[in-house]
Formats: structure tokens, C-alpha cells, sequence
């Protein structure tokens, strides 16, 4: 895509801030501010409807690259609390999207090359799964 933006925050009162994230292979782009009033494009229907608002941020802005992930994530450095010393519980509340996608990892710190650590998955049949290896070829 030669451009991608969203808005950081889902929603804000009137007068918060609302930040915006935008990748762009262009050297600049146009962001306007504006009123979806309707957005049928549908030639039988009423046709797109939008009214531009005037706002301090409507203008050019340079564009950039930056790298989009698929999926969400988030790396934690390990910590000796995350080693599993007695008693533990990990739980996470999942829409899988691709059940049938093969093995995915759900919440892990799990050693591919040692089959080593904990995690919840989503195995090969789609079900969810609880992996524990002892980097010994236990799993």
C-alpha cells in the first residue's frame, strides 16, 4: 500500500487530543480532517457524502516508511520472574481469526531450537493447546 494511517486512540472526549500514525512511500502527503456524512460509493446509491473540517492539523506532512507488523505482539525482556518456580498461572482471552493457520503462539516464552519454556498456543488442529518443555526433548 502506498499509504496506511490510523488513529491511535479508539475514541476521545471533545477537546482531547487524538494522535495519528501514518506510513507513507511517498516524499509527502495530504491529511484533512473531515465528516462522513455517507460513504456508499455504490452508483445506484446516494454516493459518498463528506465535509471537510477546518482544523489547525489539515495539511502536507512528510512521509515515511514504517514497518507493519502483522498481528499483535509484545516482547518482554526475560525476567527471573518469568521462570516457572512453583506456582503459576497464565490465561489470555482469544477471537481466533486463523485457527487453521497451523501452530500459533498465544502467550509464550518458548526456545524453538532448546523446545524449552511455557506457552498457550493454537496447535495444528486449530484447538488450543499448553506447551511445556524442559529443553530436554520433554514437551
Amino acid at each position: 500500500m502506498k499509504i496506511i494511517g490510523y488513529a491511535k486512540q479508539l475514541s476521545v472526549f471533545p477537546g482531547e487530543n487524538v494522535e495519528f500514525k501514518v506510513s507513507c512511500d511517498h516524499p509527502s502527503y495530504q491529511a484533512d480532517i473531515v465528516r462522513l456524512i455517507h460513504g456508499d460509493t455504490n452508483p445506484d446509491g446516494p454516493g459518498e457524502k463528506i465535509e471537510l473540517i477546518e482544523t489547525d492539523v489539515n495539511g502536507a506532512y512528510p512521509g515515511r516508511v514504517q514497518r507493519i507488523y502483522s498481528g499483535s505482539y509484545v516482547e518482554i525482556p526475560h525476567h527471573r520472574r518469568l521462570d516457572l518456580v512453583r506456582e503459576w498461572t497464565i490465561q489470555t482471552l482469544v477471537c481466533p481469526t486463523t485457527p487453521d493457520k497451523g501452530e500459533q503462539g498465544l502467550i509464550t516464552k518458548w526456545d524453538g531450537n532448546r523446545e524449552a519454556g511455557f506457552g498457550l498456543f493454537i496447535g495444528e488442529d486449530g484447538c488450543s493447546q499448553l506447551w511445556l518443555g524442559d529443553g530436554k526433548g520433554e514437551i
